[in-house]
């Protein structure tokens, strides 16, 4: 079975509060649009299943993006589902990348559902170098390469 997935995604930001957000996931063909702005004292998350009040702090679910280690709720662009997470670690370690290995730190980003849980590794200067989404299916690992 093939699978296909293209995404357009772009995100607003004033300093570290996203202020909006427009995106669309095309799966197999089928596409599924999310949009999101500030309204007054919360996120408004417009998605094909209706909307969503998510607080001003949401971070969006970007392991690309060191934003994602600073709140306690995400919103899944793919989606429009706001989830709360937990944030561990900064542990000092290095990764192993196509070309080098680089000394980075490592946080774990946990759905408090306990459905799946994020792996971060951060260079030096902040830019994420790798990281795992792990769930009930297995562990997927993304590196980026240098």
């Amino acid at each position: 079975m093939l699978y296909r997935q293209d995404i357009l995604r772009v995100e607003k930001w004033d300093g570290d509060q996203l202020v909006s957000f427009h995106g669309v996931t095309t799966v197999n063909g089928k596409p599924s649009e999310i949009n999101g702005t500030v309204e007054g004292d919360h996120f408004k998350i417009a998605t094909p299943n209706g909307s969503i009040n998510a607080p001003l702090t949401v971070r969006m679910a970007n392991p690309w993006s060191a934003n994602v280690l600073k709140g306690d709720m995400v919103m899944t662009p793919d989606r429009g589902i706001v989830e709360p997470v937990r944030v561990v670690g900064g542990a000092d370690t290095s990764v192993a990348l196509p070309n080098k290995t680089v000394r980075a730190k490592q946080y774990e980003i946990d759905r408090t559902d306990g459905q799946k849980r994020y792996g971060i590794w951060l260079d030096e200067s902040g830019t994420p170098v790798k990281f795992d989404m792990v769930n009930a299916q297995g562990t997927v690992t993304f590196s980026l390469a240098l």
